[in-house]
């Protein structure tokens, strides 16, 4: 049997010094080639997913406006050339005077006042006003009090508007400084006072005077010391419950003293009456 014997052609071609170097070349090309595509590949895959926790987390964290202009507390009406005060805040370090006109009569009952009560010198009903931006957080219907509107303004830190009808929000309102709120009416523990609003701002539950955070940011209000303020106000209290005390101690004192030296007086004049009579 013949041996075949192989392609000239084919022996011809391997035979050639530029063969060899060219397959190698090539086998390096295509792997690089591959290399490229293999990485572009992964990049177009990955870059859906770069921008949707870009897109995440812009939604998680918002932008803030640093042009945003910082509010001041305001009145809770806009009249405020008729505006007449009918109450004011019980400040436990006023003067008897200021203290005896701060207290709220209810049937036998005097109680200080945890507000300031605003009226109109006509005495008319006017729009209630947000003293600041907030949520909404409260509306109660509250017969005594005149219905209740609670306002957050940042955690712990709230204004509320009592004392009113006609109520224009609800709960979980987000509202806008000047915002109506409400029309002012009556109250069943504060008659005298007419048709007026009663506002109150609070700090972690701890009426604070309103009129010292008027015309001033919510950081002032933030940065308040209620518990150094109530630390305070029981000492002075206890202070002046003790002082009143011991004063009527002394003054009962006196006056059994007093007495008993009348009747000491009485007696011996009419011990000395009798002997007279007798030696007669």
């Amino acid at each position: 049997m013949r041996e075949e014997n192989p392609s000239p052609k084919k022996n011809n071609l391997l035979n050639q010094k530029w063969f060899l170097p060219a397959v190698y070349l090539a086998c390096v090309a295509l792997i690089m080639i591959g290399a490229v595509w293999y990485q572009n590949g992964k990049e177009n895959s990955a870059t859906p997913k770069k921008q949707g926790a870009e897109s995440q987390s812009d939604k998680h964290f918002p932008a803030i406006e640093v042009n945003k202009p910082i509010e001041n507390f305001t009145m809770p009406i806009l009249d405020s050339e008729n505006v007449v005060i009918k109450g004011q805040f019980y400040d436990i370090n006023g003067d008897d005077q200021a203290q005896e006109a701060a207290l709220v009569k209810y049937g036998d009952t005097y109680q200080p006042n945890t507000g300031i009560d605003y009226a109109l010198k006509d005495n008319s009903s006017f729009d209630v006003l947000s003293a600041m931006s907030g949520t909404v957080t409260r509306v109660q219907t509250d017969a005594l009090l005149g219905n209740i509107i609670e306002i957050e303004h940042e955690k712990g830190l709230v204004t509320q508007y009592s004392s009113v009808k006609d109520i224009q929000v609800k709960a979980g309102d987000k509202v806008m400084q000047g915002t109506v709120l409400a029309k002012a009416g009556n109250s069943e523990i504060n008659k005298d006072a007419a048709v007026h609003v009663h506002f109150e701002m609070r700090k972690d539950g701890v009426a604070v005077n309103p009129t010292t955070f008027i015309k001033k940011p919510l950081s002032a209000l933030k940065s308040f010391d209620t518990e150094k303020d109530s630390t305070v106000t029981h000492k002075e209290v206890d202070e002046k419950k003790s002082t009143d005390q011991a004063e009527d101690n002394t003054s009962t004192e006196q006056s059994g003293t007093s007495d008993q030296a009348n009747d000491t007086d009485q007696e011996s004049s009419g011990s000395s009456g009798s002997d007279v009579h007798v030696d007669e």
